[in-house]
């Protein structure tokens, strides 16, 4: 509120300002401006179609999500490379921002009351963020570990400083991070435990895969955008749900390999079933949303299965 008036008027005025009668409006021009350069100029509209969000809970999860990914130092230390680097690099450092940005609003709108509490949530997650950022570059594997190290080879090579670089990378591997969070609170497990397994899920069912996929389908109407982002949620859902089961499947939360290797065992003729289909998606030349909409049908399945089974590996 104090930004939106010349520094001297800050100065002179703090309380009157405060307390100015056009408050409210002032914020939600700010909000609205913030929202727009920073994510896009479409993304309230799509937001809210895809979650059915009102305006002040997109402005509240916008809040929320740029205070405990500390992404206003970001964004000012990338606007300091104007006339440094080239602006179509800068432009993808931004974007890097965006993607964790819109993919951490809608899980908020999506798994939070409408009523939520912006300072509650922030105290809730900032700390955990922060940790989850040092833990995820020592556990992720496989395509995860390649896509986060391609990121920080790709800053790099833009020019971007080093500081910088790292942080832009490690923040591009923070899109799960709500749900990682959310299953260690529930499980009382480790942040670092939680992490590694969701991980190790993920590229033992190639889940990477399957969400670029999801991602490269052709968009033509405003109902297959929809239905596009829904198939995504639900694969992100599952995940979460799955590991979930798994990880509460032992006592000793460290032993997560474990964990992974006996429900593997268990599930032993499903996962061939899965692994049969994802190579046969593999190997199509083109890859459409009723194909994926297999895949996701098959990870549900998996999820089913293993709560049927009453998956216990103490």
């Amino acid at each position: 509120m104090l930004d939106y008036f010349p520094g001297k008027l800050q100065e002179l005025y703090p309380d009157e300002i405060l307390q100015h009668p056009l408050r409210k409006e002032i914020i939600a021009t700010l909000l609205s401006n913030m929202i727009t350069n920073n994510i896009g100029i479409g993304f309230g509209y799509r937001i809210r179609e895809e979650t059915g969000a009102s305006i002040e809970n997109i402005a509240k999860a916008y809040v929320v999500c740029v205070e405990i990914f500390e992404l206003n130092k970001t964004w000012h230390a990338l606007e300091q490379l104007d006339n440094v680097v080239q602006e179509h690099c800068r432009y993808d450092c931004f974007q890097a921002i965006s993607g964790l940005l819109e993919r951490s609003i809608s899980w908020l709108l999506r798994n939070k009351s409408a009523d939520f509490d912006v300072s509650h949530l922030i105290e809730l997650y900032q700390s955990e963020i922060r940790i989850l950022r040092e833990v995820i570059p020592k556990v992720i594997i496989g395509q995860s570990r390649k896509n986060y190290i391609a990121a920080r080879k790709l800053f790099a090579k833009y020019k971007v400083p080093a500081a910088l670089a790292q942080e832009l990378a490690d923040k591009t591997t923070l899109a799960s991070a709500f749900d990682i969070i959310e299953i260690k609170s529930k499980l009382d497990s480790s942040t670092e435990n939680t992490a590694k397994l969701f991980y190790a899920l993920s590229e033992r069912l190639q889940l990477h895969w399957i969400r670029g996929a999801i991602s490269e389908t052709i968009v033509r109407t405003h109902w297959n955008h929809l239905a596009i982002v829904n198939l995504r949620n639900d694969l992100h859902v599952n995940q979460r749900n799955l590991t979930e089961m798994v990880l509460h499947s032992i006592e000793n939360k460290r032993h997560t390999t474990k964990a992974l290797n006996l429900w593997e065992e268990q599930q032993a003729e499903a996962l061939e079933r899965y692994d049969h289909m994802v190579n046969e998606l593999n190997a199509l030349q083109t890859i459409d949303f009723a194909a994926m909409s297999v895949a996701v049908s098959e990870v549900r399945r998996l999820v089913s299965l293993t709560q049927q089974a009453g998956f216990d590996g103490n």
